[in-house]
């Protein structure tokens, strides 16, 4: 009686109150990950990438207490920071690397604000011909496939992506993984303006996921489509492979 009553007194005063297992679907991604079957009190597998400081890495932590975190941010000073705050999680590793469709050096101009950072227009490293921009980072690259393989990693259960408009690039990295159905959700940060720069656009990305057999889940943290002015509306994609159980 006390909780239908509470409910109902919330409600008149313009809250709602949701437990976990009766969170509507869509709500919160982590919350979604265990309902679809992702364990909790288990070693699940997660990839980070374009971790930035790590908000990502300690939210995943509160969720999945014993996952296995392997968080990739290339750009030097938000790396530091990163490697600071993680020095004392357990299961957490930290990679000074970005993840594209292949391996190899680029150089580009960090922005002030590190969660802006992209590697959409990065050039390749001059600095091998002597002649290098100065004023740019220098970023390691490595394909999904690649460190994978090197890392012995054979499944990776949650695969997130916030990479400021490279997200695609990272998916091309991985193509023996996806198409082994080894990636079984894919969480990535997309837009569906067209004049969105920044963001990677949601259409390019359905497709590409869509042909190796992955199911569009739903959008997520969408309060910038609704409150933000065009061109700043982005949100978060959820993906499953569709060898894993639906959500419930």
């Amino acid at each position: 009686m006390l909780k239908p009553a509470l409910k109902s007194w919330l409600k008149r005063a313009g809250l709602h109150l949701f437990t976990d297992g009766s969170l509507p679907p869509g709500a919160d991604w982590l919350v979604d990950l265990k309902k679809l079957g992702v364990p909790s009190s288990a070693a699940a597998t997660f990839f980070d990438v374009g971790a930035n400081v790590g908000q990502t890495v300690f939210e995943v932590r509160a969720a999945f207490p014993a996952a296995r975190i392997f968080a990739f941010e290339p750009f030097p000073t938000p790396f530091a920071e990163l490697q600071k705050r993680t020095a004392s999680l357990p299961g957490v590793q930290v990679f000074p690397l970005a993840l594209g469709a292949s391996s190899g050096a680029l150089r580009v101009d960090a922005r002030e604000t590190s969660e802006l950072n992209s590697l959409v227009g990065a050039k390749a490293d001059s600095a091998a011909n002597g002649n290098p921009d100065s004023d740019a980072v220098q970023i390691t690259v490595e394909t999904l496939d690649t460190f994978c393989q090197r890392q012995g990693v054979e499944i990776i259960d949650v695969l997130k992506t916030d990479t400021e408009g490279y997200d695609l690039e990272v998916l091309r990295g991985g193509e023996r993984l996806l198409q082994a159905g080894r990636v079984h959700y894919i969480y990535t940060e997309v837009t569906f303006c067209a004049q969105n720069a920044q963001n990677s656009p949601f259409a390019p990305l359905f497709e590409h996921l869509a042909a190796r057999d992955f199911h569009f889940l739903g959008l997520y943290e969408t309060y910038s489509l609704h409150h933000f002015a065009e061109p700043n509306v982005f949100c978060n994609a959820l993906f499953v492979h569709r060898s894993q159980r639906p959500i419930a």
